[in-house]
This record gives C-alpha cells, structure tokens and sequence, in this order.
C-alpha cells in the first residue's frame, strides 16, 4: 500500500481498487489535487508519458471544438505565461509561478531566470505544506476522513437507485473499475483515481513533479517554506461540489480513460508551452464533451479555483507586503479576471510576464 493512503481504515482504497492498474492511483489522489510523495532524490524516472496530440486531432476533424479552444484559451486575460514578477515601489521583487502535478523533464527542467529568482528571495510559498510530507499527509487524511469516504460506510453502489446504478456501473466498466468494489469511496475520489495515467503513477515512484521540484530546490537554498492551504481545505473544496456533480466529473473521468495517456500529455505539452489558457478552455471543452453539465463545471470553477484563488490571494498578499517572495501554485490559479495575476495587479503591484 502506498504510504500516503492513511491511517484507520484507508486501507480500503487499496482493497477497493482491486486492479494493480490502479493500486497506485488511490494513494496520490491524482494530480489535480496533489502530491503525497515526500520529496524524493531524482532518479532514472520511467519513460514520460506518451499520447497523441489531443489539440492536433481537434484542429484537423472538429473545427469548431478547436476555434472555441483558440478563441477561449488565447482570450483568457494573463492565459499565457507561468513565470510573473510582482512589484511595488520600496519592496523588493516578489514573483508568482505556475506549477503542475506532472513528472515529465520538460516541466521540471527549471530555467535559469527562475532558479535565480528562487535563490534571491527570501521566502517560498507553496500550495500546501502537508502534500510535501508522507507523515503530514497521512494525518491530513485520517482526519478529514469523512470528507474522502461516505461516513455510514455505504458506497455508490448502496446509494443510487437501480437504473441509475446499472448506468454508471457501465460507464465505470469502460476504465476497468467495477461499481460494487469502489467501498465507500466518494466520486470525487473515484474521479481523481481515473485522471492519473498509468506512466505518470510510475513515473512518481522515482520522479518528482513540478511543485515538489520547486520545494526541494528551496529547502536546499535554505529557504523557509510556507503553504496557502491545508490538505483538508483541499479535499473540502471538492466534497462541496455536491454528489450529483461529483458523478458528471466521474463518469467524465470514466469516458476520457481510454485515451487519457493522449489527454495527460496534450496537457502536459500546453503547460510545457505557457498556453495555460489553453490548458484551461481544454479542460472545459473536454469535460462537456463527455457529460459534464455547466451548472457542474460552475460548481467546479466556484470551488476548486475562485474560491481558492481568493483564499491564496488574501493568505499570500501580506508576505508579498513584504517583498522578495516565490509562490507556487498550479499554474490554472493564475489566469482569468479572479487569477492571481490579476488580484496581485488590484492590489497595486505591477506584474510582468518573465515567461
């Protein structure tokens, strides 16, 4: 079992997700939300991941679908770029990077400029501190236990009436999961499950990912290290999109799996290339197109990034007060009108695009 599965009785997730294919997944809890590997010592990670161009394949049979992407992505205000300096008359500069929970060398490879910038602040601050420490992140888990797993212990498979039982078992069967050994598992846990390629589970044995790169490079220039966000914060922001939702993203989830080593490195390639807005319309393009409603990807927007965006915001900005700051944080949390670039640009600083 993975050691990020957790203390009293999170060893149902192993047992539930039965399949070695996905006995890795249930531990990390996918890369949207984070990453419950210690900083570990990079090695010869396994090969990344490899997938057709999701992007190409739009712009050559579905036209339309690819001028929305274009059109939504590059009209996305601050939608392009990962690496931001904020500054203020009389304080030193502060700077804003966007992350991702992905292993691939591209992403990983830091560029000077921003390496440099780490080494002349004097604070970093990351998503979450417990998500870089296996112990921290284990008691996160145990203790928000019940924002992770039905508290009467029934599952979907007791919850749901017959037909619509029968419908999302079927949807399931298409990634392999079967419906009845899910335990108590919430949706929202079962989405994430089925949104991490097999490669990148791999890969994060031996690996580090972008956020945990950047922490380690901290620590080893004897930076302190701040988080913006609890992990039970985190899981708290997805159990509040509701059940019925929680399923459109799960059977979602379901439908993209057959081709989700293609999904993962499309957007690994766009986060590789700074076209977060991009990034961001494909992700919504690619939700709707497999079930999810808009008042379900409303409820996505509302919680899992305005909401936050505004609690980082305001927990970040009195540091930044302060001048020669780093944070770091998923790269979708800085573009739109509510994006941290422009809630830094409100609060007075001028903010350039470095890359």
């Amino acid at each position: 079992m993975n050691r990020c599965s957790g203390p009293e009785g999170f060893e149902v997730m192993g047992h539930n997700l039965i399949s070695r294919r996905f006995a890795g997944l249930a531990g990390t809890l996918a890369a949207a939300l984070l990453f419950c590997f210690s900083a570990l010592p990079p090695a010869a990670a396994a090969p990344a991941c490899i997938g057709a161009d999701v992007v190409a394949e739009m712009r050559a049979g579905d036209v339309a679908a690819y001028r929305r992407l274009v059109d939504e992505g590059d009209g996305e205000i601050n939608g392009t770029g990962k690496f931001w300096r904020l500054e203020k008359a009389g304080l030193a500069p502060s700077f804003l990077f966007g992350t991702m929970h992905a292993t691939d060398d591209r992403a990983t490879a830091l560029p000077p400029q921003l390496r440099r910038a780490l080494a002349g602040v004097d604070t970093v601050i990351v998503e979450s501190l417990d998500a870089l420490d296996a112990k921290r992140s284990e008691q996160a888990m145990a203790a928000s236990r019940g924002l992770l797993v039905y508290g009467d212990g029934r599952g979907l498979a007791q919850r749901l009436g017959p037909d619509r039982r029968a419908a999302l078992a079927r949807e399931l069967a298409k990634a392999g999961l079967d419906l009845g050994k899910t335990g108590a598992l919430k949706p929202w846990m079962l989405a994430m499950a089925l949104s991490v390629p097999a490669c990148e589970t791999a890969r994060r044995a031996e690996a580090q990912s972008v956020d945990v790169v950047v922490a380690a490079l901290a620590r080893d220039l004897g930076k302190p290290l701040e988080g913006l966000e609890s992990m039970a914060e985190q899981f708290s922001a997805f159990d509040r999109i509701g059940e019925d939702f929680q399923i459109e993203f799960l059977v979602s989830a379901a439908r993209l799996f057959p081709r989700l080593n293609d999904v993962f490195a499309t957007m690994t390639n766009l986060y590789v290339e700074g076209r977060i807005g991009r990034l961001k319309a494909l992700s919504v393009i690619l939700a709707e197109q497999t079930g999810v409603s808009d008042r379900a990807n409303a409820a996505f927007n509302a919680n899992l990034i305005d909401s936050r965006n505004e609690r980082m915001f305001s927990r970040a900005l009195p540091s930044v007060e302060k001048g020669g700051v780093m944070i770091a944080v998923g790269a979708l949390h800085l573009p739109g009108e509510g994006g941290l670039v422009q809630r830094f640009r409100g609060a007075g600083f001028t903010v350039t695009r470095l890359y």
